[in-house]
């Protein structure tokens, strides 16, 4: 495909928007066929058929949605490629998931048979359900086998269980059907309800452009790195990547000397470095129903889906930002002790307008303050900004967060929203203090490499019929330069979480 003209989040936001246009549409069309069956409307009154007159426009925005996703994958391909090449990365990620056999047409008979998780999964819970017929074979086998011989040709560990490719496609409609009837949800899922309340109590859930989007038809990988905020921040991805690799760096400049008439110019380098990548195994734990993993619909396929890209974003998103740098963890922004704090008080203290602008004239100071700039905060710490005052004693309160700029509403900036930043720091006597990152976020750079591994247990929850499913993801994280970003640790929130 050619270049798109648009960024990976130009299109994002071009895409959200016909997805806001097309849920409104779908919702009121619902609504309407809804109150048609309420009322007892005859099949044959007219009323039926104003009802339906949203399909033809519904389609259409359907079409022009699927049309924005194929661009969006486009353009976070040529994005890595351009990113990689002029910083010399010979290893890009020029996907290569494509010379899998599930996305050769000739063995899926053009696409009449498609990959499936559940059918691997299946495999491995063949003896113990005495179903000789579920062993691993056909799609499913071909690309846990070319996937692996991946990782042996990589001198990294070999799988524990079945590797699952990252570019399956996901129908985020199919997962909500499936949830709706099987009374589930994945995070994602939780998450959207979670907005939707908040927008009908008033609350701008749009603010910043660290919000989140809504994604209907996508893949796994582009799923997962749209629903992090880190991603919609700015930070850049690697996908697909193989053995260790680095990207140079340079960390100082060549100096500028004055002379006079005759005088020779003194000799100055620059100094260039390197910013080290190694894949890190982040795992994480989900139980499923045996009666699920035994459903051979594509309902029940995309929401298995859904649900994996969750649970690995949430992952690994939060050993970015706070990952302890030891004991198999990358070092996270938070713990990264290169990074410059900006400290509230001994114990603590909320946050004042002089800590967000003195965070901001930090990158300034080092000439950082350029590309994508913003905050990143929980969502107490954003109740708080909201209820601080930014002078006291002012006849009219302005606060701390600018709910008459919803795109940059904290000191000038956008402000991303995750409660995967810690919400109990201790600091002197102050406890459950809470986190605030300042950055350029087109610094940082997640790093994958090729496919999940997936190990099934039907043993452990045999008694309740569950099974756990535990999905290992090698990934790296890492910044460019370290004057890219501001910590602040030591929050108190004015606003208690609420018990449940």
């Amino acid at each position: 495909m050619d270049k798109p003209t648009l960024t990976p989040p130009e299109l994002r936001r071009k895409k959200a928007e016909i997805d806001g246009r097309l849920k409104a549409l779908d919702a009121t069309q619902s609504q309407l066929l809804v109150d048609l069956s309420a009322d007892g409307v005859k099949a044959d009154d007219e009323r039926w058929s104003k009802a339906d007159g949203h399909t033809g426009e519904i389609i259409q925005l359907r079409k022009l949605s699927d049309a924005f996703g194929t661009q969006i994958v486009a353009a976070e391909k040529w994005a890595t490629y351009e990113a990689a090449e002029s910083a010399n990365v010979s290893d890009t990620s020029d996907d290569r998931g494509m010379d899998l056999p599930h996305n050769d047409l000739a063995n899926t008979r053009k696409g009449r048979h498609s990959y499936s998780i559940l059918k691997a999964w299946r495999a491995k819970m063949a003896d113990y359900c005495n179903r000789p017929d579920w062993k691993l074979s056909g799609l499913e086998l071909e690309v846990h086998e070319e996937l692996a011989k991946k990782r042996i040709a990589q001198d990294r560990p070999a799988a524990r269980g079945i590797m699952i490719p990252h570019d399956l496609p996901v129908d985020r409609r199919a997962a909500d059907r499936f949830a709706q009837r099987s009374g589930l949800s994945t995070t994602f899922q939780r998450e959207d309800r979670q907005r939707a309340a908040e927008a009908r109590s008033g609350f701008d859930t749009t603010a910043g452009a660290g919000s989140i989007p809504t994604i209907l038809d996508t893949t796994m990988i582009e799923l997962l790195r749209a629903r992090m905020v880190t991603m919609n921040m700015g930070a850049k991805s690697m996908t697909d990547m193989q053995g260790l690799f680095a990207i140079p760096r340079q960390s100082t400049a060549s100096t500028f000397y004055m002379v006079t008439q005759g005088a020779s110019v003194t000799a100055s380098n620059q100094t260039i470095d390197q910013i080290p990548f190694s894949p890190h195994t982040g795992g994480v734990q989900t139980q499923y129903t045996r009666q699920l993993l035994e459903q051979t619909n594509q309902d029940a396929e995309m929401f298995v889906r859904e649900d994996q890209a969750a649970v690995v974003a949430r992952g690994i998103e939060t050993a970015g930002l706070n990952g302890q740098g030891s004991a198999g963890f990358p070092l996270g922004l938070l713990q990264n002790l290169q990074i410059g704090v900006f400290p509230l008080g001994t114990n603590g203290a909320a946050p004042t307008w002089t800590q967000l602008v003195s965070m901001q004239a930090y990158l300034g100071y080092f000439n950082a303050d350029v590309g994508s700039l913003g905050y990143v905060c929980d969502a107490l710490t954003r109740g708080t900004l909201q209820t601080t005052l930014k002078i006291s004693g002012g006849t009219i309160p302005i606060y701390l967060w600018n709910t008459e700029a919803p795109a940059a509403p904290v000191a000038g900036y956008p402000c991303g929203i995750t409660n995967l930043l810690p919400q109990n720091i201790v600091k002197g006597s102050g406890t459950n203090l809470h986190a605030m990152i300042y950055g350029n976020w087109a610094d940082m750079i997640y790093a994958f490499w090729s496919g999940m591994d997936t190990i099934v247990d039907p043993y452990t929850q045999a008694a309740n019929g569950g099974v756990v499913i535990t999905t290992l993801q090698d990934f790296d994280v890492n910044i460019r330069h370290y004057q890219s970003f501001a910590n602040c640790a030591d929050i108190i929130s004015s606003i208690t979480a609420p018990i449940i």
